[in-house]
């Protein structure tokens, strides 16, 4: 959950326009959420297993990260009445005209 919110509100991958060269190329580029950043998360948990799986095996991790991100671009949507259509979400890309595409 945590992931999904540093991925929606600060990560970004910042190209040079004129070699289309990735500059954020690690950790240290940007701002990654700190414990004051999230709120208080409930967690549920599927009691029922994953009997089901080919395997058994179902991964937990970075799957959350997607839908955390849509909801909030939902929730800015519906507090704001503007959609953001890239990320991060930020405030100068809220108000800018036309939303951020």
């Amino acid at each position: 959950m945590i992931q999904g919110i540093g991925y929606a509100l600060y990560e970004e991958r910042a190209l040079d326009p004129a070699t289309g060269l990735v500059l954020s190329t690690g950790l240290e580029d940007y701002r990654i959420p700190g414990m004051a950043d999230v709120p208080e998360i409930d967690l549920h948990w599927d009691e029922a297993g994953f009997e089901h799986v080919a395997g058994g095996g179902v991964g937990l991790g970075e799957v959350v990260a997607l839908p955390v991100a849509a909801a909030i671009a939902n929730a800015v949507h519906d507090a704001t009445g503007r959609r953001q259509y890239a990320l991060p979400i930020r405030p100068d890309r809220v108000i800018e005209p036309g939303g951020a595409r």
